[in-house]
C-alpha cells in the first residue's frame, strides 16, 4: 500500500517538475527571443537594425500619428525613423536611446523628442504599451525591470509584464508581423493607412488631466529623464530637438497642461536645447479635419504637420 502511494507521489512530483521546467524554458525563450516576433519596420527592432538615421522621432502614439516618414524621406532626401509606443514616457524614451547608443551600431544625427507635458504625470513604472517591453532586447528589458522594481517593488506588475503580457500576439507573430509590415513604414504609418478625420469634433472639450495641485502628481523621474536625454545626446554629438505635439486647442489651453509645459520649457531652455512650441506653427489646431480623434492627427494632419516641423527645424541631411 505504501509502495503504491509512493509511486503515485513520485509520478505526481515528476509531472509537476516537468510542467515547471517547461514553463521556465518558455519564459526564458520569451524573455530572450520575443523581440523576433516584432518586425523591423517599426519600434525598437527597427531602430537597432539601422546603421544611420538622420532624423529619429521618438515618443508616444502622438508621434506615430504625427509624422509621415516616407514623405519626409522623399522630400528632404534623408533617412528617417520613428520609435513610438502608446503612452511612452520620457523615462522609457531615455532607456531606449541609451541602449541603442551604447549597445548597437546605429548612429543618429538628429533626435526629435516628443515634449508632451502630460507625460510628467506618468509613474516611472508606467508601460501602457507592453510591446515596448516585449520588443526589447534582453539587456534593455533588465534595465526596465530594475527601474520598475526600485520604484515600488510591485512584483505583481512585473509578473504580469514578464509572464502574461502580449502572449497572444507573440504566438500570432506570423500573422501580426505581416499586418504590421503592411501598415508601417520606418516606424510611422504607411501611405495606405488612412486616419479618418474629425471623428469626435472635439465634443469633450475638457482638459485631459485634472488635478487640484499638479506638483503633487508630477514625477521628478520624468523631468530627470529629459535631462539625461539631453546629456546623452551631447556626449554622442547628436542634435536634439524637443517638439510639443500638435494638439487640439482645448487641450493646449488647459491650466494643468500649461503648468506642466512650463516645467518642461524651463528645463529645456536652461539646458540650451531647442523646444518648438505650437505657437510657431501656422496650422489651425481648432480645425477638427486635421485630427482623427480628440488627440491624434488624421492622414491630412500628419502630412501638414510633417512638412511644418521639417520647415521649422530646417530639414536637411
Amino acid at each position: 500500500m505504501v509502495s503504491i502511494f509512493a509511486r503515485k507521489a513520485k509520478k505526481l512530483i515528476l509531472f509537476v517538475f516537468y510542467i515547471l521546467l517547461i514553463i521556465i524554458i518558455l519564459l526564458v525563450c520569451k524573455f530572450n527571443y520575443s523581440i523576433k516576433a516584432y518586425p523591423k519596420s517599426a519600434g525598437i527592432p527597427g531602430l537597432i537594425s539601422k546603421s544611420n538615421i538622420d532624423y529619429l522621432f521618438i515618443g508616444s502614439s502622438l508621434t506615430r500619428h504625427a509624422y509621415d516618414i516616407k514623405l519626409i524621406e522623399n522630400k528632404y532626401h534623408v533617412n528617417a525613423f520613428a520609435v513610438a509606443y502608446n503612452g511612452m514616457s520620457p523615462l522609457m524614451a531615455y532607456k531606449i536611446l541609451k541602449y541603442t547608443l551604447e549597445n548597437t551600431n546605429t548612429r543618429l544625427k538628429t533626435v526629435i523628442i516628443e515634449a508632451y507635458p502630460y507625460k510628467l504625470f506618468a509613474p516611472p513604472n508606467s508601460i501602457e504599451d507592453v510591446r515596448l517591453f516585449n520588443s526589447s532586447p534582453p539587456r534593455l528589458k533588465m534595465d526596465i525591470l530594475n527601474e520598475m522594481y526600485h520604484y515600488d517593488h510591485d512584483l505583481a506588475r512585473i509578473y504580469n509584464l514578464v509572464v502574461l503580457a502580449d502572449n497572444e500576439n507573440i504566438l500570432a507573430a506570423p500573422i501580426t508581423y505581416k499586418l504590421i509590415e503592411k501598415l508601417s513604414y520606418n516606424g510611422g504609418y504607411a501611405n495606405n493607412h488612412k486616419s479618418v478625420p474629425g471623428i469626435s469634433k472635439f465634443k469633450g472639450n475638457k482638459e485631459l488631466y485634472i488635478a487640484q495641485n499638479i506638483n503633487k502628481h508630477i514625477y521628478n523621474q520624468q523631468l530627470i529623464a529629459y535631462i539625461n536625454i539631453i546629456e546623452l545626446c551631447k556626449v554622442n554629438n547628436i542634435r536634439i530637438i524637443f517638439v510639443e505635439p500638435f494638439l487640439p486647442n482645448y487641450i493646449q489651453n488647459g491650466t494643468n497642461y500649461n503648468s506642466a509645459k512650463n516645467l518642461v520649457k524651463n528645463l529645456v531652455t536652461e539646458s540650451g536645447s531647442l523646444l518648438y512650441e505650437n505657437s510657431l506653427t501656422t496650422l489651425n489646431n481648432g480645425d477638427p479635419s486635421i485630427f482623427a480623434d480628440d488627440i491624434h492627427l488624421s492622414s491630412k494632419g500628419r502630412e501638414l504637420w510633417s512638412l511644418e516641423i521639417m520647415r521649422i527645424i530646417g530639414g536637411s541631411k
